[in-house]
């Protein structure tokens, strides 16, 4: 993994239609070295989509949080980094490891792509991470469980906002189990 990685936006959020909102802007030189986490070591990658050679995976060694996946060409030799999370169904961010930053159409098919397979971007994120308690990166994040059961993003202080202790992904029912801070009580609620 690049160690000075470019970040392309602040935040990105997602529309109706899935659109990006936001500027993708350069923010340093690219990886002087070239080097890139999916080209340099010999890792299992699990395929989320692939068009136009641009493959979209997610890697299953030394992954980390926030949630991601790897966007990569190799011919044109660019590695993006794309966020999602397990409460929220916006895209979290976009940012470059290495190479040049592709046209603006091109981050925006990854980030589609990305959207339209969300659910099975958060089941192999959480398979590829659940041995090393990442515990779907919200640990130490408040959350709450709204009226129609979904797990989303709380304030500290809201009402009904839970401070997350341990928590796994359950992919079949698309859910997040999760324990809290001082209760041995476990509470189950949809992913966005």
């Amino acid at each position: 993994m690049c160690t000075n990685s470019t970040l392309i936006y602040a935040k990105l959020s997602l529309g109706v239609s899935g659109q990006a909102v936001g500027n993708f802007a350069r923010s340093r030189e690219p990886n002087p070295l070239g080097y890139s986490s999916l080209m340099a070591g010999k890792d299992k990658k699990t395929k989320i989509a692939a068009f136009d050679g641009v493959e979209v995976r997610v890697l299953t060694r030394n992954e980390h949080c926030e949630p991601h996946v790897h966007a990569y060409h190799e011919g044109d030799g660019w590695e993006l980094k794309i966020f999602f999370s397990y409460v929220t169904d916006q895209i979290g961010g976009v940012q470059l490891e290495a190479g040049t930053l592709p046209k603006r159409r091109v981050v925006q098919d990854c980030i589609d792509a990305v959207f339209d397979k969300l659910d099975d971007c958060r089941a192999q994120f959480w398979e590829a991470t659940e041995s090393r308690d990442l515990y779907c990166c919200l640990k130490n994040q408040y959350v709450q469980i709204t009226q129609n059961g979904f797990v989303v993003p709380a304030a500290p202080n809201v009402t009904g906002a839970m401070l997350v202790k341990t928590a796994k992904y359950l992919p079949d029912e698309r859910s997040i189990e999760f324990s809290i801070a001082g209760q041995a009580k476990k509470y189950t609620g949809r992913c966005p």
